[in-house]
């Protein structure tokens, strides 16, 4: 849209009255009260979800509900029956439909109508003269031209190395990503949506082809159509940060995943319908039975000001978008969204959907692991600690529409660098609940002992989080028992994380060299249970040699460290 924009102005002094504004097409919520009298039930849920929407909801034991029902159809085609109605997106999570008018004096027979709970505006068009200037743009000055690019050749040795990855190792690899790769997850049979503003020219470049290969569905929300190769490039460059494969120059973190590709974002305008639209793609990632929705969209304030949401609404079930990343949630899968890149700015706080409870929020970090500036912060309205972890979106590597590789900053990059990784632990750990997954990696995160409203639980090491869920079998050191030890560098804490097969008491226990005790903890364990217990007296132990012992019934283990 940026390079549309400026042709456009150049153009300017030959137009007169572009200044005049008119409001063409008006864009409004109806909800419905019920769906009654519909035509579906939920005996029959083969009539109206998908075999792998159904599939996830037997794994995970999810019962299906009225949410899941279509919006009523007779509802549907009253209100389209209607004079200078035309019904675009319909939820069946949120039970209602967008609308676009001319005309706001049908209204009235909306608002009358039995089944309607509520009627809100949503947004508008506004008429310039200025937009026929489009047609006289050449499409060689709107079109990116395409490269055509061979990889150089990747000797074995070099696999899951600097060389391999490119200018992308240091997002990936400060996860420990690139060691999950290493042990042959690549998110491979995952399924991932994609939910943004477009995926400009992706079907013409090279380091994508594999992306378009093994694509399983696209749709743009916006226009209605099935074509999001034409719209704009911010997509494009946030899927490359999972999808990109051209090894020595960019690897993602997810290169073997299943993409839907789903246009929610109109880039050149702000308003609340947007919020619905990504609701109706949410739904379609459903039914195409993704494992995974990333976005990276976030909602505060609006092109017209008095539809923009306040800082109390921001409370984890108010708004739209957010009620429908709930419900994502819900139907078994694991959403990630951008908390947003006000962090140096006034507003400050997260916006919509990074406000939900259930999702894994993303906020940003540089190269150094330090919170970005932009990166937006918690807590929520209710008091939540949000973000919910962090990654690298500080000066990382995205692909472009043009066939070339940039340093891109924001949490719209820090999210789909997570969500990659994610994919990839989701591959290694099949049976694990969203529930499971994102404790597990709350609890592999550097701020574990004591999460903040800056990065949240910090960030996650893909590794651990890993063994945390049992995808690692080589890390069993016996039959009875999974123990991780960390004692991270210039850290003011040490951990263990310990999995206890069977019930027993587990003891921690730092000694000098001397043998002498200096500090020690008990727990009593549960059979299946997994913590990660932080060594409070750790902070207070001055400089030196020592041992940690972690004894478990007859077993012991032990570390030795320095501080």
């Amino acid at each position: 849209m940026l390079k549309k924009t400026i042709l456009i102005i150049s153009f300017l002094s030959f137009v007169s009255g572009v200044r005049a504004q008119v409001i063409s097409e008006y864009k409004y919520w109806v909800g419905f009260t019920d769906k009654k009298a519909s035509a579906y039930s939920l005996e029959r849920p083969k009539e109206f979800l998908s075999y792998k929407a159904l599939d996830r909801r037997t794994k995970f034991h999810i019962e299906i509900d009225s949410t899941d029902i279509p919006v009523n159809s007779s509802y549907i085609d009253k209100l389209a029956g209607l004079e200078g109605v035309e019904v675009r997106n319909r939820s069946k999570w949120l039970n209602g439909v967008t609308i676009h008018i001319k005309d706001t004096a049908v209204l009235n027979e909306i608002k009358k109508l039995p089944f309607v709970r509520e009627v809100k505006l949503v947004g508008y068009e506004k008429l310039q003269a200025i937009f026929t200037l489009l047609n006289i743009i050449p499409d060689s000055l709107i079109q990116p031209p395409v490269y055509k690019y061979e990889p150089k050749p990747i000797v074995l040795e070099d696999r899951f190395g600097k060389s391999y990855y490119g200018t992308a190792f240091n997002q990936i690899a400060m996860c420990n990503g690139d060691k999950l790769h290493k042990t042959g997850f690549n998110g491979s049979d995952v399924y991932i949506a994609c939910i943004d503003a477009g995926f400009s020219n992706l079907n013409a470049l090279p380091a994508l082809r594999m992306v378009v290969k093994g694509l399983v569905a696209t749709y743009d929300f916006v226009e209605g159509n099935d074509t999001v190769f034409d719209d704009d490039d911010h997509g494009l460059e946030v899927l490359s940060c999972m999808a990109a494969y051209e090894p020595g120059k960019m690897v993602g973190t997810a290169p073997y995943a299943r993409y839907v590709l789903l246009r929610s974002e109109d880039a050149a305008t702000e308003f609340p319908v947007e919020e619905i639209n990504w609701v109706c793609a949410a739904e379609f990632a459903d039914s195409a039975g993704v494992d995974i929705i990333t976005s990276s969209v976030g909602y505060t304030q609006f092109d017209d000001k008095s539809m923009g949401h306040v800082y109390t609404e921001l409370n984890g079930h108010t708004t739209f978008i957010t009620r429908g990343a709930e419900l994502a949630v819900a139907k078994g899968i694991l959403v990630c969204n951008s908390a947003g890149n006000e962090g140096d700015n006034k507003w400050k706080f997260i916006g919509a959907p990074a406000d939900a409870n259930s999702i894994i929020t993303l906020g940003s970090v540089n190269a150094k692991g330090e919170k970005s500036d932009f990166s937006s912060v918690g807590p929520t309205a209710d008091k939540r600690i949000k973000p919910t972890l962090a990654a690298m979106g500080e000066l990382a590597t995205v692909y472009t529409p043009y066939g070339m590789y940039m340093k891109a900053s924001g949490t719209s990059f820090s999210t789909p660098v997570f969500a990659g990784m994610l994919a990839c632990l989701v591959q290694a750990n099949r049976t694990k609940t969203p529930a499971q997954v994102m404790d597990a990696l709350k609890m592999s995160g550097s701020n574990y002992p004591v999460p903040n409203n800056q990065l949240g639980y910090g960030i996650p090491d893909m590794v651990l989080a890993n063994k945390i869920l049992g995808g690692d079998t080589a890390i069993r050191l016996n039959q009875d028992q999974l123990v991780d030890i960390s004692v991270p560098v210039n850290s003011p804490f040490i951990t263990v994380t310990f999995h206890a097969e069977s019930d027993n008491d587990l003891k921690l226990i730092i000694a000098a060299p001397n043998g002498k005790k200096k500090v020690s903890a008990k727990y009593v364990m549960r059979k299946g249970q997994t913590e990660r217990y932080v060594i409070k007296g750790y902070k207070k132990l001055k400089p030196g040699n020592y041992t940690l012992y972690v004894l478990f019934g007859p077993h012991a283990f032990k570390a030795e460290f320095t501080k």
